[in-house]
């Protein structure tokens, strides 16, 4: 329920309406550290400072990064917009994205360079899970799909009429009202955000995997995706994250978790996936796809 409000609202904001709701004290902009020990050793659940994050150390999970230097169909697709060039789906980064790249495995989706033979490779793309997940990707394809039936919803309830929300974020093919959607989402954030700035009072934070491999601590977003985007779009050096779980995974703590002990990941693919991950800004991605 609580994803399904704020999905209404991104959707009215869309239309050029509006619904604000804060979990903070009206006004006031929530704690802000350049500590990340200040987020990590903060017990409890309240008043947990964001850690402010350089672009340059955010990803996707599937390599996409915000990094300047790199690439990444959100982050383009809003500076498309705001530099004035594209104004029409169809016409966007985005749309090209979503046509061009379609994996049918969870291998292909987060790395070609994933072995071709294990067993990420007999796992449909809409039901891939990281090598830190608690979930199955039997229970994680069917949270993507509730999220879907939640859009519909949505759409539903705002405009009197039924659209066809197919697909995955991140990833394509789509049906043409869920490209449509994101598109929408990331041009009324570009426009607010321009306009009035970054307001974390009225919003939650954006949340993040803090990820160490060897001797580099890598943020892989999981929640907040058009905004983390449209904040490097606008030029934002950094951006307010906030970590789930709230601590830094590695090599040794996901080798033990349940991804790996229930044979969904194996120990080669790990390596092999944050290596990929640690390595690509998504600049090579895009060139193999054709969009760069």
């Amino acid at each position: 329920m609580v994803k399904l409000k704020y999905l209404l609202r991104s959707i009215l904001r869309s239309q050029g309406l509006d619904i604000v709701k804060t979990s903070h004290n009206a006004g006031t902009e929530p704690a802000l550290t350049q500590y990340i020990t200040d987020q990590l050793f903060t017990t409890g659940q309240g008043n947990i400072p964001a850690y402010s994050v350089p672009v340059t150390d955010i990803t996707w999970d599937n390599g996409f990064s915000l990094h300047p230097d790199g690439w990444n169909p959100y982050c383009q697709t809003a500076k498309e917009y705001l530099s004035g060039t594209v104004q029409r789906y169809k016409d966007s980064t985005l749309y090209t994205f979503y046509k061009s790249f379609t994996p049918e495995s969870a291998g292909a989706y987060l790395s070609s360079d994933l072995s071709s033979t294990g067993p990420l490779s007999k796992t449909s793309a809409h039901s891939y899970i990281l090598p830190w997940s608690t979930l199955t990707p039997e229970e994680r394809l069917k949270s993507r799909q509730k999220q879907n039936r939640e859009e519909e919803k949505v759409f539903a309830s705002v405009f009197g009429k039924k659209k066809k929300i197919s697909g995955v974020n991140k990833m394509g093919p789509v049906s043409l009202d869920k490209g449509q959607l994101e598109f929408d989402r990331l041009v009324s954030l570009a426009d607010s955000v321009k306009k009035q700035g970054y307001n974390r009072s009225l919003v939650m934070d954006i949340e993040a995997v803090a990820l160490q491999y060897k001797d580099r601590i890598l943020y892989v977003v999981s929640s907040g995706f058009h905004r983390s985007a449209v904040l490097a779009a606008l030029g934002y050096q950094s951006v307010p994250l906030l970590f789930k779980p709230r601590l830094i995974i590695n090599m040794d703590l996901i080798l033990q978790g349940p991804a790996v002990r229930n044979a969904f990941w194996t120990r080669e693919d790990v390596e092999t996936y944050l290596n990929y991950l640690f390595t690509e800004n998504g600049s090579a991605r895009a060139r193999s796809l054709g969009i760069l």
